[in-house]
This record gives structure tokens, sequence and C-alpha cells, in this order.
């Protein structure tokens, strides 16, 4: 754990992350982060953990033998979305103080994927990895698109940023090519 601006941050970086940029861009408070956190979540949570997956660590851990390294942690992706489901009902209470609270509120989804890889490297072969890109950017697309939340939000959205959507459309692309290259479909 570290800190920034002299205060520990409860998270597991050497400073600010791209969240705090923003924040501090929009004149809001740090956001803090969501595990260690034992306060008000009303101006804003950080669900990231270190070393998390976009994919379930059960994945992973096919075929590991007893007593194997437990990372990565289930922190993935769907567990992440799960806590912020969890939290919700703690930030309002009928659904129109949803409505209004959700739809004042930005919600930004960051960069996933590297790890997946991080934890493959060594375990699997490049053939294996490469059969698994498609279903990883089918998690971090399905996380990261625009979809309505639930009933007890009426119809907020979550917000994303267009260099998200880039880096998904990206990732399709460069996926779809591959997978033609691979049936040689050139």
């Amino acid at each position: 754990m570290t800190s920034f601006g002299g205060h520990p941050t409860g998270r597991n970086c050497n400073g600010r992350l791209i969240i705090d940029f923003i924040a501090q861009g929009l004149g809001l408070p740090l956001v803090p982060p969501y595990l260690s956190h034992k306060g008000s979540f009303q101006q804003g949570a950080n669900f990231a953990v270190g070393g998390a997956t976009a994919l379930n660590s059960s994945f992973f851990h096919i075929g590991d033998p007893p007593g194997a390294s437990p990372f990565p942690l289930n922190t993935s992706l769907e567990v992440q979305l799960g806590w912020f489901e969890e939290l919700k009902p703690s930030l309002c209470q009928t659904d129109q103080e949803c409505k209004d609270f959700f739809g004042r509120s930005l919600f930004f989804v960051g960069e996933f994927g590297i790890n997946d890889y991080h934890y493959s490297f060594g375990k699997k072969s490049m053939q294996e990895i490469r059969a698994f890109v498609p279903d990883l950017i089918q998690t971090i697309s399905m996380g990261a698109e625009a979809r309505p939340l639930d009933s007890s939000c009426c119809s907020c959205h979550y917000c994303h940023f267009e260099s998200a959507y880039m880096h998904v459309n990206i990732m399709k692309t460069n996926a779809h090519e591959e997978s033609d290259r691979a049936r040689g479909e050139d």
C-alpha cells in the first residue's frame, strides 16, 4: 500500500490512477477503494484490484495440482461488477432516487486483459493463449458496453470514454483478422 499526498491510498499503486486524474480534472474528491474503505461511497467507489483479470480465476486454475498458487485471485471483471451491484442499494432507496443519483454519476471501466495474458504465459502454449483471445474480448466487451442497470435504477446507463470503445473495437478487429489468418482466409 502506498501513499499519495502524504496519506495512505488503500491500494497497491505508487501514485495516482487514471480515475484520480479524471476526478481531479472534474474537481471531485479522489475515489476511495471499495475493498478497504469503511465510510460512505456517496462520492464514488473504486472497485479496481491489482492483478485482476477479465476472465474468472477458475479459467487459470484448470489442471492445477493440489497446493498450486492461488493467484490469480477471483477479482475478475465479473466480480468487480458484482461488488457494484451489492453497493447500489446503499446509495439510493427509491427508483426515482436511483434514477437521479446514477443519472448524474460517471462510471469508468478501466483496462482489462493484460493480467489474463500475464497469468497464462509459462502455463499455456501460444496456441492455447490465442484460443482464449475471443473469450477474453467477449468478456471485456460485455463488461464495457453501455447497458441499462437493473430495474432499481430505472434507465440509467454506464458511461464510457471513447478510448475504451476504441480499445475494444481494435481488439475485436485484430481478433477477427487473426481468426481469418488462422483459417487461411487472408
